[in-house]
């Protein structure tokens, strides 16, 4: 095969379509990105390569598959705009321009990719196959380089399968071979079949070939490597891979069960259709009642639970101490100093003692009247049962005739009084006790999301929020909601609780399998 020439570069085939510079060469031919004169447009032009001209089987194929594949019109495979031959009769396809990497690419930089996200390409590229096969059209050469990941809005990804039906013929496969054994390209995606020669294949080839694909995804290695082509091929034919965990990887027993179902050596024992392996990674990723592998991750949910249950924290005492604002000297002289003001609301608070209330007219006498300070003021301990207090005896020792006199005595004081304004009451020292007796309630709450994608979008309450974490008011209600392109939208309620400062919610998204609803374990 030649290599790329720039000979050709600036170079216009049929007076439209111009080459710009190569991009590689393929399995056939040369690749080039060129441009359509008139439309502007960027296109890809593949080129037969010469030393392929004289083979008029391989250029028949060329036009064959080229117009079976644009014929299938499906998404996951790259469009086919034209199909026509220069006039030295030099045929070439034109094909859409796209963006992206192939997959090959992305395996190479990552080392390997986990399995929801290999699932999501795999999904993508079975619906593909899916419709090829409808169309009578077999790859046979499906492999990562030929497998194209274009991005696409909101940071999701579509898969596109490249040189749809242009197959190598064998000896373009022995030749990537050097004589010392190094194998490259294509043989490690050969199916048993195709490693025997056998000259009927159909589309369970391909579905062998996604396989391999599928394990080399999540492993980051093809399932068989030698040192040489044949010993490569008798691996493919006699030996039989190592599964997935057992190399290391962590994946659903039942996904895996997939993967090597499609490896399968007999053909028969493979899913029959690209659609019904579609539908068993499907199933791979739906919980199951008999499904006794108890190998099926789920989120962190104790933590999640955790944090979302409903908070009961401990009764916080309602210490009201708004104390009478005075009381006659005299008779707070008469009360043991630590109980002066103090006693009323303590013995409100305690089962079992008595409650000793004061007229509120005692408490507006004149400036000359001492005052109890809150902040004088201790709350005593329960006084034991049956104990006499004091201030009880002196108390009950009052008549009524005293008490009346009293009254009578102090009303004549505030009416001689009136015209002097009471001492208001320090009511910044009463905060100040209500606050050191009240714990401080929680304002707000720190939440955090663990597993988050770079590129996915986080709503709270249907808005993006400022920061992540973010804070929310504590007893608060709120909606988050997490969307990734090709992952099913995430959605969460919760309360932010009242007796803690942070919180965590657990975001465990779920890739869309094809084309249908997202699948996952909850």
């Amino acid at each position: 095969m030649t290599s790329i020439s720039e000979d050709l570069k600036g170079v216009t085939l049929l007076g439209k379509y111009e080459l710009e510079r190569p991009l590689g060469e393929g399995g056939m031919g040369t690749v080039w990105l060129g441009k359509h004169k008139l439309m502007g447009r960027q296109v890809a032009i593949k080129l037969l390569d010469d030393a392929l001209l004289n083979h008029s089987e391989v250029v028949q194929r060329f036009g064959r598959e080229a117009r079976a594949a644009s014929a299938i019109q499906h998404p996951g495979i790259v469009e086919v705009l034209d199909l026509d031959q220069t006039p030295e009769g030099r045929p070439f396809l034109v094909m859409e321009f796209l963006q992206g990497e192939p997959l090959s690419s992305r395996i190479e930089k990552r080392g390997r990719l986990s399995p929801e996200e290999a699932a999501m390409f795999m999904g993508q590229l079975l619906e593909a196959l899916d419709a090829a096969h409808a169309h009578g059209v077999v790859h046979r050469d499906l492999k990562p380089d030929n497998i194209f990941l274009v991005p696409r809005g909101r940071g999701g990804e579509s898969v596109k399968i490249l040189d749809f039906g242009i197959s190598h013929k064998s000896d373009e496969r022995v030749s990537k071979l050097t004589v010392q054994g190094t194998v490259l390209g294509t043989p490690h995606y050969m199916a048993p079949e195709q490693a025997r020669g056998d000259a009927a294949v159909d589309g369970r080839t391909d579905i062998y070939a996604a396989g391999v694909v599928f394990y080399e995804c999540v492993v980051g290695t093809v399932p068989f490597d030698a040192p040489n082509y044949n010993a490569l091929l008798h691996m493919i034919l006699t030996d039989e891979p190592e599964s997935p965990s057992d190399r290391g990887v962590a994946i659903l027993p039942r996904l895996e069960r997939v993967i090597m179902r499609a490896m399968s050596k007999r053909r028969e024992d493979r899913p029959q259709t690209a659609g019904g392996m579609l539908a068993e990674i499907k199933a791979a990723f739906t919980p199951s009642d008999d499904d006794d592998d108890g190998a099926a991750p789920g989120p962190a949910s104790d933590t999640l639970s955790d944090a979302l249950k409903p908070s009961n924290p401990a009764a916080v005492p309602n210490l009201d101490l708004d104390l009478p604002t005075d009381m006659p000297s005299d008779l707070a002289m008469d009360l043991p100093s630590n109980q002066a003001a103090a006693a009323p609301q303590a013995a409100a608070r305690s089962s079992g003692e008595q409650e000793l209330t004061l007229d509120p007219e005692f408490g507006e006498v004149g400036a000359s009247v001492d005052r109890a300070r809150p902040e004088q003021l201790e709350v005593p301990e329960a006084p034991p049962q049956g104990r006499v207090i004091p201030w009880q005896l002196k108390a009950a020792g009052i008549g009524v005739v005293g008490i009346a006199t009293l009254v009578m005595v102090m009303l004549g004081i505030k009416y001689m009084l009136n015209t002097t304004p009471p001492p208001q009451p320090d009511r910044e020292a009463e905060e100040e006790v209500v606050q050191e007796a009240r714990p401080a309630a929680l304002s707000t709450v720190e939440v955090a999301l663990r597993g988050v994608p770079d590129r996915a979008s986080v709503k709270l309450d249907g808005f993006p929020p400022a920061n992540l974490p973010f804070r929310v008011r504590a007893g608060s209600h709120h909606v988050v909601e997490v969307d990734l392109d090709g992952y099913e939208p995430w959605r969460i309620e919760f309360d932010a609780p009242t007796n803690q400062e942070r919180m965590a919610l657990d975001v465990s998204l779920r890739p869309v399998i094809g084309g249908g609803s997202a699948v996952g374990v909850e």
